[in-house]
């Protein structure tokens, strides 16, 4: 079986450096790295340091913008050009918490299955913000380095239902793709097979599938779960279980630093990879697992 790592990279190149040197091992394994286009000193430092991997700087990918998705596609396609059976997206404050042959293994096992989170929005817990709707029914565009919506946002109830009735009418109008009925919120942080991956490089470049998403925030997470799971019923085997040990996601959207005082909770854990690693403040930690 051959792993192709998708990492997304903005920061940090000897954190890098060591995650790619950790999980390159053997010839059935590859990375395909694509580092921010704003991070060219970090490029040029991976690109000096790394073995065993292919460095790309082309996007510049902003938090919240569909270039991030962009990026994605981009080593999607660079890894099934490799053949890869199983393409796994991480970040740079990623690291693997099983050795490289229990991961091969344990994808070996489970061929066939992809590995994405993803929930039906609207989400009930969301109801502040449509259920999650708000990233996909408005048009972003950032200004004075700031996201800003069409329709605006307010928490003032008159004028929210008002914004809100406008979105939907916008979405309805120009925005909605007749391939994506429901959208799904997920984690950017998935594991698939090669089919399931061809499946969504092809529909990518679907001009409705672009519409629906290119101008919607944080597409990252809802892109590939609305691909895969608004799919033919029957034609992959999807699995919404993460493969991430991550701490701290019920009080706050961002997940916690991860430091030695983490260590035994998570090589107890049938995870098999975990964030967010700090360079400073993970280091005994990542000492820990190796």
């Amino acid at each position: 079986m051959k792993i192709a790592y998708l990492i997304l990279v903005h920061k940090e190149p000897e954190q890098i450096i060591g995650l790619i040197n950790k999980i390159s091992v053997g010839s059935s394994v590859h990375c395909f790295v694509h580092i921010d286009s704003n991070s060219k000193c970090c490029c040029n430092l991976i690109e000096n340091e790394v073995v065993g991997g292919s460095i790309y700087s082309i996007y510049n990918t902003p938090w919240g913008s569909f270039n991030t998705v962009k990026a994605e596609l981009f080593l999607i396609n660079k890894a099934l050009e490799w053949q890869a059976d199983r393409l796994v997206m991480l970040s740079g404050q990623d690291y693997p918490i099983k050795e490289n042959d229990f991961i091969i293994n344990f994808f070996a096992k489970h061929r066939d299955i992809g590995f994405v989170e993803g929930e039906k929005m609207p989400i009930e817990s969301w109801s502040e913000h449509q259920g999650g709707l708000y990233r996909v029914n408005r048009i972003y565009f950032r200004f004075a380095r700031k996201w800003r919506a069409f329709p605006m946002h307010t928490k003032k109830k008159p004028l929210n239902s008002f914004f809100n009735g406008m979105a939907k009418l916008l979405h309805n109008l120009f925005l909605k793709s007749s391939l994506i009925p429901i959208y799904y919120n997920g984690s950017h942080w998935w594991a698939i097979t090669k089919e399931q991956a061809a499946y969504v490089l092809k529909l990518s470049i679907d001009k409705s599938i672009l519409k629906a998403f290119k101008y919607s925030i944080n597409s990252d997470e809802t892109f590939v779960p609305s691909i895969l799971y608004n799919s033919p019923k029957n034609k992959f085997k999807l699995k919404s279980a993460p493969i991430h040990f991550l701490k701290g996601l019920n009080k706050s959207a961002h997940a916690d630093i991860l430091d030695e005082k983490d260590f035994s909770g998570i090589t107890s854990s049938q995870f098999l990879f975990a964030r967010k690693m700090d360079f400073i403040k993970s280091k005994n930690l990542i000492k820990l697992l190796n």
